[in-house]
């Protein structure tokens, strides 16, 4: 068992806050949600899957 949390990626021109938010709408169904903060930015490689390393952006 685990924790998910809402994710997904950045459209072009889009603010990453801006993706979070609209994420976790999407994902939860809730409304007037807020960003805290940032908490920083991880690259991920999601090999063997594909090869490609993705940069993730971590809100509270």
């Amino acid at each position: 068992m685990g924790i998910q949390v809402p994710g997904g990626s950045v459209r072009p021109g889009e603010d990453p806050a801006d993706a979070a938010l609209r994420e976790a709408r999407e994902e939860t169904g809730l409304t007037g949600l807020t960003v805290v903060r940032k908490l920083g930015e991880i690259e991920y490689d999601i090999s063997p899957l594909r090869f490609e390393v993705q940069r993730r952006h971590v809100f509270d």
